[in-house]
């Protein structure tokens, strides 16, 4: 090619061999394939390696053959990119974290601008809870949330309240009877509620009479009895005829 060059430069009037030379060197050399990154700056134009390197980041000429294919690449474990000017540069923390993963939860990265550091560990559904930079903490409300273990509905059909003592176990929830309603409450089902007709009715003891209601799952089956010394059958719904006799009696 150089020898092509010179001998087209020869016949040239007045132009002395050296002249001819250099001039095909000159030639030969704006053809060569040059690396925008690594090539020495010149005035006046944009300077690839020193843009990306003010910015912290990377010069890369993906073709050496043509000229403005330069990117300024960001530095790992940073990602992104931008041609002939630099980039904006992401960091995900959660790409390659394995601490959330390890308890089942999700990592999340709420910014991830590269600068602004935090990570959050968020508890899986139907578990609640976060952390920033460690596991969460999860808690599980079995009376509200929808899980294989939750009460559901099973309280509600009742009419009676559910009650999760420890959001941190799981079987514990448990069902309560509503006032006025009573009864012993009952773990991961319905309780058996009733209702004491005594609470609150005055007809025994206005007579000086118990009252007494022996189902409380039963409607009007209250019934006032004798008061010792006094004796008599017990009627149910109404006061008692009570006798005393003060010949049996212990007074």
């Amino acid at each position: 090619k150089l020898q092509f060059l010179y001998l087209i430069a020869m016949p040239m009037r007045g132009a002395a061999p050296w002249f001819a030379l250099l001039l095909a060197l000159s030639i030969g050399a704006a053809g060569e394939p040059a690396d925008e990154c690594t090539a020495e700056c010149t005035a006046g134009r944009v300077c690839p390696r020193a843009a990306c390197t003010a910015a912290q980041q990377d010069c890369v000429d993906e073709n050496t053959a043509v000229d403005g294919t330069w990117w300024c690449v960001c530095q790992p474990p940073a990602a992104g990119r931008q041609p002939q000017g630099p980039a904006r540069c992401v960091l995900d923390e959660c790409a390659g974290n394995t601490v959330c993963s390890a308890h089942g939860q999700v990592c999340r990265d709420e910014d991830t601008e590269v600068g602004v550091l935090g990570w959050w560990c968020e508890c899986a559904a139907p578990w609640t809870g976060v952390a920033k930079n460690r596991a969460a903490a999860c808690l599980l409300d079995e009376c509200t949330a929808a899980c294989t273990t939750c009460a559901g509905d099973t309280c509600s059909t009742y009419e009676q309240t559910c009650v999760d003592p420890n959001f941190q176990v799981t079987g514990d929830w448990r069902c309560e009877c509503v006032a006025p309603q009573t009864g012993s409450p009952m773990v991961g089902g319905a309780a058996s509620c009733g209702v004491d007709e005594c609470t609150g009715n005055g007809v025994c003891v206005a007579q000086g009479q118990t009252c007494v209601d022996p189902n409380f799952n039963l409607s009007g089956d209250w019934r006032c009895e004798c008061s010792a010394p006094a004796a008599g059958v017990p009627v149910v719904g109404a006061p008692a005829a009570c006798i005393f006799d003060e010949c049996t009696a212990e007074c």
